[in-house]
């Protein structure tokens, strides 16, 4: 396996810029990242990360979570339909891949494979991808990266006055008949800052080049609103947000009509205080997330009922610098109870509890830049009895010590060197622990084992980049081993009831390593062409075969005339696009995978601004899957009866008005 990667590899590397290409809007040095204690620009940031906002984020935005960041080197998306979807970051997902809004994590079930990321993508202003453990700074389900998603900032004003402004978002899709809407209000009087949103989606069957696929539409009303202030003493914010969706589930069967009501209140709280020795940052949040799942479209109760109630809390000191080191102390803790109420029992009620403490320190040394830090955690689980799941009374401890080294070295300017060295954690879920009985989701009959350990990874991240006005550029290079990796396994027996493989849940070593490389330059003043590539091999070392979801390798390359300067009838800023991907054939499977074959797709994409008052309303067009192609992608959960998407013409209309900051 080593010898066949690095192979491939080096073919990679040689012929990359000829003919393949990432087309990545690769942001400049300047972009700070801010999901991490102490802010840096994406050139000198130890980790690698990536970041999609402005016009780049109206512009990517599709009809679910995953499209706004899934060209963001080594990210894909594990879907089910178009709606349904969360993040793959090097070949990690769902537990293992951390979602934070405005700071918090997003605790969603997320253990289900056809239960998606609950964010509301209209109301993002700002999107960070981190790529690679990061348990030092989030404990617990970081070790593939984490996605951090920002709302607007509130608006301020000087003392006596006022501001208003907001925004309009409208998107239209025909493959799925689809239209969402989005309005952000905010304003300031003085110091006190305020702004409400509100979105609606409502999207029917999506097409496929066969056909429309049935039961896969969506209804989706969202909703928020903050207030804030800042005085002399510091500032708060305080918020209130609400996600409400009705998603339909497509089945083998195509007279079923299965379908989830998924509801997500989340309360929120931020102080940022401002010291002599430290500036202290506090989160803290009360989220409900209940989850109901229904066999038929008319059923009048659910099969699954789940609620989920959580609660985290979360404080920062950045202290000032001491000497050249300067750095943040930080401790977290969450609480957190399931409540199963449906006659499908997945999981038992239980509360889980939970504290970490951590250090994490930078030391400038002139090109030289040294990161480093460590952190403890500590959990508990009490689990109630269920007689349809067989567990008794059940109270588990985790307990773990993660810690990260990073070391970035400017060489020239636009020249740096990064390599950073980290360990994660994951403590097991409720299902992996106490599951007894059929999943509909995976089509197995799943069997817990509460005597699971926390999942511990050692990664090692190295990354070469390049970043001048007309050429910016990339190369990492990862390997993530899993220590107590849990999988479920295959027992060789069918229950008789359900008719599914009976699995069991155990542990292992596994091995994710890989590669990314983009590369994005101006030909022309008005030429951007992008190339590049990402790949990754997964390897479960302990029954050594090949770890399930494991993206396939993924080559795209993409050019685009743009104008700046341009002015026809008061069109401004015109851009007309091209981007192709190549999706190699997945031929390195799990035993339990379903083979699927490359493909290759084309998409167009066009836009300009038009001037409307003082204020600029953005059109952004264009065409996915222009040749219609018939495909199934190897991260699809309906791979096994259902072709992906085919052509879908888009429009999206973006319209800012009064103060936006």
């Amino acid at each position: 396996m080593r010898r066949s990667f690095s192979a491939l590899l080096a073919f990679l590397l040689l012929s990359a810029p000829h003919s393949w290409a990432i087309p990545v809007e690769m942001a400049s040095p300047a972009i700070t990242i801010t999901a991490k204690p102490t802010p840096s620009d994406l050139l000198t940031a130890p980790q690698s990360a990536y970041v999609v906002q402005g016009r780049a984020l109206d512009q990517a935005r599709g009809m679910n979570f995953s499209e706004a960041i899934q060209n963001t080197p080594g990210v894909s998306a594990f879907t089910s339909g178009n709606f349904v979807s969360k993040p793959v970051i090097r070949g990690l997902t769902s537990n293992r891949v951390l979602i934070v809004q405005d700071g918090i994590r997003q605790e969603t079930q997320q253990w289900g494979e056809e239960h998606g990321t609950q964010i509301d993508t209209l109301s993002v202003e700002r999107y960070e991808v981190l790529r690679g453990p990061n348990s030092l700074l989030y404990g617990s389900d970081a070790l593939g990266g984490v996605i951090a998603a920002s709302s607007h900032p509130l608006l301020r004003a000087p003392a006596g006055e006022s501001k208003l402004g907001g925004a309009i978002r409208m998107d239209g899709f025909t493959g799925s008949r689809q239209f969402a809407g989005n309005l952000l209000m905010q304003g300031a009087q003085g110091a006190f800052g305020y702004a409400g949103h509100m979105t609606r989606r409502k999207s029917h069957d999506y097409t496929t080049p066969l056909g429309r696929l049935n039961n896969t539409g969506v209804e989706e009303l969202n909703g928020g609103a903050r207030v804030g202030w800042t005085q002399g003493w510091g500032a708060m914010d305080l918020g209130y947000a609400r996600i409400d969706q009705e998603i339909q589930l497509a089945d083998a069967d195509p007279a079923a009509t299965p379908y989830q009501k998924l509801q997500n209140d989340r309360g929120a709280v931020h102080l940022n205080i401002p010291t002599p020795i430290a500036r202290l940052e506090f989160a803290g949040s009360y989220a409900q997330n209940k989850r109901q799942e229904f066999e038929e479209s008319d059923a009048a109760n659910s099969v699954l009922n789940l609620l989920l109630k959580t609660s985290t809390f979360d404080i920062r000191a950045h202290h000032e610098p001491l000497g050249l080191v300067k750095g943040t102390i930080g401790v977290s803790a969450f609480q957190q109870t399931n409540s199963t109420r449906g006659e499908e029992t997945l999981i038992p009620n239980y509360t889980h509890h939970g504290f970490g403490g951590y250090v994490f320190e930078e030391l400038p040394l002139g090109k030289l830049t040294l990161t480093g830090g460590i952190r403890g955690d500590g959990s508990r689980l009490n689990a109630d009895q269920n007689t349809a799941l067989g567990n008794a009374n059940e109270k588990l401890k985790y307990s773990s010590l993660t810690g990260a080294l990073g070391a970035t070295y400017r060489v020239v300017d636009p020249f740096t060197l990064a390599l950073n060295v980290g360990r994660g954690y994951r403590a097991p879920s409720a299902f992996e622990l106490f599951s007894n009985g059929p999943h509909e989701g995976s089509n197995r009959f799943e069997v817990g084992n509460k005597n699971l350990k926390p999942e511990e990874s050692f990664n090692v991240d190295f990354a070469a980049r390049w970043s001048a006005p007309r050429v910016r550029s990339e190369v990492t290079f990862f390997r993530n081993l899993i220590d107590d990796y849990i999988f479920s396994a295959p027992t060789g027996t069918t229950d008789a009831a359900s008719g599914f493989d009976i699995f069991n849940f155990t542990q292992g070593q596994a091995e994710l390593i890989g590669s990314e490389w983009s590369l994005e330059g101006d030909a022309t003043p008005w030429l951007l062409l992008s190339t590049g590539y990402d790949i990754v091999r997964g390897r479960n070392k302990s029954t050594d075969q090949n770890l399930p979801l494991i993206p396939a390798d993924r080559l795209k390359f993409g050019a685009r005339l743009h104008y700046s300067e341009a002015r026809w009838k008061n069109i401004q800023n015109p851009y007309l696009g091209a981007n192709t991907k190549l999706v190699r054939k997945q031929s390195k499977l799990d035993p339990n995978e379903i083979q699927t074959g490359g493909y290759t797709l084309w998409d167009l994409s066009s836009g300009f601004e038009l001037p409307v008052g003082k204020m600029a309303l953005s059109i952004d067009m264009g065409v996915s899957n222009l040749l219609d192609k018939r495909y199934t992608d190897h991260l699809a959960r309906n791979k096994a009866f259902a072709l992906e998407p085919g052509r879908n013409v888009f429009v999206k209309l973006t319209l800012p008005f009064g103060h936006q900051k």
